[in-house]
């Protein structure tokens, strides 16, 4: 399985995903001479696309399907609600698209397809997922909330690509308009750093392996600080953990005697007893954390606005530790692969290798 985030956030996003011989195309909020240039280094022909499947009719998700759909014979595979909204943005697309049914399980081309909703500001917005013998990918994004929808959905992939948008300190000082911050802060808005992280550990308590941060907010994040909020949880996440192993083996019972050593040898006749069965695997010491509570430097007095876009990123501290390259990818985090995915670039995640290749 692999995946390739051609871009993600608020100016555009779409996302390649190959299962085998299967193509899958997630939006199309990028133009199509990107489209068709990223699927080029991917090595993959429109003409091979088995579908794209839309999120919802937002402009940043959509942007590149009109002239997409006059170039490409890929069936378009949206919701109903989303469909009726398509065909009336996009005239173009009515004859490849198809309304797709949320909540049911699709076999394409060797694929098993869901679509399972997410809580937005639009009337109907969903995720997908998608599983083959080769792996199961989850995509959810554009949500204000995480719902038991939404964990079923996810739960499980081998790989999920899930939102980042903002930094709730960053979005309360930042600039944008009182109304537009609490849409944002909505349950039917985006999903900050602390719930993003929160969820992450869900997901890899459920089996999830590598794992996509996506929509940043150009404005109210930073990838530092977004990688660095998730990482802090999974890591946590895998020293408690093994707390629970060490407390689980301080309390083993032990043979008091020789004779109740025999009998439990006699209960166990393939192995020697309890004790050599294989141990917990052991989890790498990780240094204390330090607290990376932030308040920019004079956003409250009065007269003065606030500018992310200022932030210098090495400002932010970071674990006693090399700073991961590129876009913070490949450190093993309790077993799991933490990723943030560009904005405007180019990020590849496959079984057992992962890189980097910034879009130009």
């Amino acid at each position: 399985m692999r995946v390739v985030t051609f871009a993600s956030g608020s100016s555009g996003n779409c996302t390649l995903v190959s299962l085998g011989r299967a193509h899958f195309l997630i939006d199309a909020g990028i133009s199509w001479r990107r489209i068709r240039e990223q699927l080029s280094l991917s090595g993959v022909k429109p003409e091979a696309l088995s579908a794209v499947l839309i999120t919802h009719e937002h402009t940043d998700h959509i942007s590149g399907l009109a002239t997409m759909s006059r170039r490409c014979d890929a069936p378009v595979l949206a919701p109903r609600t989303v469909a009726n909204r398509l065909r009336g943005k996009i005239p173009d697309v009515a004859e490849r698209l198809r309304e797709f049914p949320v909540g049911q399980r699709v076999e394409i081309d060797g694929v098993t397809v869901l679509a399972f909703h997410t809580p937005h500001d639009t009337d109907e917005s969903v995720g997908w997922r998608l599983e083959a013998d080769e792996g199961c990918f989850a995509l959810a994004t554009d949500m204000g909330e995480v719902t038991p929808e939404i964990r079923e959905g996810l739960a499980g992939a081998d790989c999920a690509l899930i939102e980042a948008n903002h930094d709730p300190e960053l979005l309360r000082y930042g600039p944008y308009p009182y109304a537009l911050k609490r849409r944002i802060l909505s349950t039917h808005g985006h999903l900050s750093n602390p719930e993003c992280a929160a969820l992450a550990v869900f997901l890899a308590e459920n089996g999830t392996r590598d794992l996509i941060l996506g929509h940043l907010s150009r404005e109210n994040n930073v990838p530092a600080l977004a990688w660095q909020t998730v990482a802090e949880a999974l890591r946590e996440r895998a020293l408690a953990f093994d707390a629970e192993a060490e407390a689980a083996a301080d309390t083993e019972p032990e043979a008091d005697t020789e004779l109740e050593a025999n009998a439990e040898a006699a209960a166990y006749p393939n192995t020697a007893g309890r004790a050599d069965l294989p141990d917990m695997p052991d989890i790498p010491d990780t240094p204390d954390i330090p607290d990376r509570s932030y308040t920019p430097d004079r956003a409250d007095k009065p007269g003065r606005s606030y500018r992310p876009d200022r932030i210098n990123p090495d400002r932010i501290e970071q674990p006693d530790r090399p700073a991961p390259t590129g876009h913070h990818a490949g450190e093993d985090l309790g077993g799991v692969r933490l990723f943030v995915a560009p904005a405007a670039g180019r990020l590849t995640v496959e079984t057992g290798n992962a890189e980097i290749l910034v879009y130009q």
